[in-house]
Formats: C-alpha cells, structure tokens, sequence
C-alpha cells in the first residue's frame, strides 16, 4: 500500500492518521477533564472503539484475502457491556464492549470477563500516587463475586469458566445456568485504584453478567502483578503481607 501520491508508506500514513485522531481527542478530553465534564469516560472509550475500528478497516484493505482477527485486553469496565451495568442504564456512560458489539454485530464479537473472590492486587490509593501491594476483601454479600464463589465449594477445582453465549452451532449453551444468573447483582471493578474501605461505593456496581458478557473467566483467588520497577510502598507492602501471612500461620 502507498498513501497519498505514493510518497508516504501506507502503514506510516496510517500511524501519522491515528496519532492526529489521538492529537483531537485528547485536547478534548482534558479540556473537558479540567472543567469536570463527566463525559470524559464516554469521549476516552469512544476513542478506543474507533481505534479498534480503524486498525481492522486497515488490515482488511492491505490484506484482502485474509479473515483479520483483533484480541482486545482491556479492563472489565471497559469490556463488558455498559448497556446492562448501572453505570449505562443509570449514568449514561458507554464503552469499548458496549461499541465493538453495536458496531460489528454481537456475531461477530466474543466478550469474555474476569470475576475474583479475595487475593492480592497491585493498585494505587489515589490517581498519581505510588502502586501499592493489596489485600482485596473477600466478595460481598449478595455478589456474583460471592456466589461464584459458593459455587466453587462444591467443585473439584476453585477456578473455572462460564459461556453465556456461542457464535458456533457446534457448542450448546446452557440454558438453566444462564437463567439462574440473569437477575442483576452487585459487581466487583477493581482498576488502578483500590479503596478497600469503601469498596462498596466505589468498586460494585450492579450488573446482568450473562448479558454484559459472552463468557467469565472465575479464580476464586488471585495474586497481584509485582511491577517490574518496584516502587518502595510496594516493597514494605509484600513484606509486611509476608509477615502477616506467617504469623497468621503460628
């Protein structure tokens, strides 16, 4: 491919396009950011959902013969549709999973989620603050977090999965459990930030995970991500958790 008059590569012209859309976009989004417009989430999600876009639309024109695939790795609160989430329904926020769905077709898109009952998580206390070394609450009452988790007591493993819906005749959902987990519950989001001691107001919101989802991923427990430039708080961190956890033990 060659862009304009032959002069730019294709792939350098398509660089020079999305880093002018992202110029546009973020002289918006901070503009908005500084006078407290909500409506931040919404303009920097859109701007993800049309990268997504334009990044397959340039794939399938260099290569025509070729069925082009893209694998999103995003935050659950990006990923599952907002449309079926507090946040859509009440505060009118969209995202990445709600407008990759809208824009291709829920046939042509998988959405797969991940769900967690206690562990460790790398997080911040505040935006622009140092990462911190995590315990994370067990899930509350009334969460999928929970019932995922009385689930898991009587299986064999603590981890496993959940399809809700297949793009391929060949797998048969089922019916009953995606029945039995269509009623909205209280949600866990945990991203940059984790405020444990309020974690009700600000990290559930409630939500129809058969329908926000196409499938979940559940670990009953996880482990944080160790940074690979460790910052100091996140060095006492694991030492005073490692402290705590052998102590607990005698």
């Amino acid at each position: 491919m060659k862009g304009v008059g032959g002069l730019i590569d294709g792939d350098e012209l398509f660089y020079a396009k999305q880093n002018a859309k992202l110029v546009a976009n973020a002289e918006e989004y901070y503009r908005k950011m500084y006078h407290g417009d909500e409506s931040t989430w919404n303009l920097r999600d859109s701007h993800m959902a049309e990268c997504v876009a334009s990044l397959l639309d340039f794939h399938n024109e260099k290569h025509p013969h070729v069925t082009n695939k893209l694998i999103i790795w995003a935050h659950n609160s990006h990923l599952g549709d907002a449309r079926f989430t507090d946040k859509g329904r009440r505060r009118g926020e969209h995202n990445v999973g709600q407008l990759i769905r809208e824009h291709f077709g829920w046939t042509r898109t998988f959405n797969i989620g991940f769900s967690s009952y206690y562990g460790t998580v790398t997080a911040a206390n505040k935006w622009d603050e140092p990462a911190h070394l995590m315990k994370v609450n067990p899930g509350m009452k009334g969460s999928h977090e929970e019932l995922f988790h009385s689930a898991s007591l009587g299986l064999n493993t603590k981890d496993y999965y959940m399809i809700f819906r297949s793009n391929s005749d060949e797998y048969k959902v089922d019916a009953e459990l995606v029945a039995a987990l269509s009623q909205p519950k209280l949600e866990r989001y945990i991203g940059v930030i984790y405020k444990p001691n309020t974690e009700r107001a600000s990290h559930y919101s409630n939500s129809t995970i058969t329908k926000e989802y196409d499938s979940v991923i559940y670990m009953d427990q996880t482990t944080a991500l160790q940074p690979l430039d460790p910052t100091t708080t996140w060095d006492k961190d694991k030492q005073f958790l490692f402290h705590d956890v052998k102590t607990a033990k005698h």
